[in-house]
């Protein structure tokens, strides 16, 4: 989340201060990392669908390769938004940026599918939590980029991008050794208390009851 809200957010004001970009041209660059995203997002998408349907790789191994790769990408290229970029060439920077906004189209398949394979019946739940979690990164990251930028120099990006740069790799580390992407035993229907099971079976049998009267009042007025 915190690489999200520096792209959203502070990659513009980056491209002003150290690349001296006009308005135009900012809002051009700016955008440029989106819709790369969107064809990453698309094409990697179906790729691991192909996989999976010859049973290449399991649901939790399409996850965890997607989100390393991810991981792996935007590190290495934040990395070098901090070295590479300078105002005679913004060029390299903003192929930096796109390549790394790739990384955030491959995500989709890594940390997000993973939520939504884990607990299908709790998506909401588990959603929840994972954008609470979420908001902290958002909160965190404009205190950091005021923290350290006070001149807009590149030296001042620079630091932030390796302090978000270390704790995406840390992250990733942690999703590639522990993730899951298969249904947990926990989230499965057969596991719910009978009690439970009888208050949803009555629950649609009455329905059906109240439904089935309901015909049989009409029938009878007609």
């Amino acid at each position: 989340m915190m690489v999200m809200i520096i792209i959203q957010l502070y990659i513009p004001t980056f491209f002003k201060e150290v690349l001296f970009l006009k308005v135009v041209d900012n809002g051009f660059y700016s955008a440029a990392p989106y819709i790369v995203q969107f064809f990453a997002k698309l094409l990697w998408s179906l790729l691991m669908d192909k996989l999976k349907e010859k049973r290449l790789l399991s649901q939790t191994a399409s996850c965890k390769l997607s989100q390393g790769l991810s991981t792996a990408i935007i590190v290495i290229f934040l990395v070098l938004l901090g070295y590479v970029p300078d105002c005679k060439n913004p060029y390299i920077a903003v192929l930096l940026v796109c390549v790394m906004g790739s990384g955030f189209g491959i995500s989709i398949n890594g940390f997000y599918a993973s939520i939504l394979s884990l607990a299908p019946a709790y998506t909401g739940i588990l959603s929840s939590i994972q954008m609470v979690i979420g908001f902290t990164g958002m909160i965190v990251t404009p205190q950091l980029v005021s923290y350290f930028r006070i001149y807009g120099t590149l030296e001042e990006w620079r630091i932030i991008f390796f302090i978000i740069a270390g704790s995406m790799l840390v992250s990733g580390i942690i999703f590639v050794i522990f993730a899951e992407a298969e249904i947990q035993s926990w989230a499965k229907f057969d596991n719910i208390s009978e009690k439970s099971q009888h208050n949803l079976l009555n629950g649609t049998e009455s329905l059906n009851d109240k439904a089935g009267k309901e015909q049989t009042v009409v029938l009878i007025k007609q």
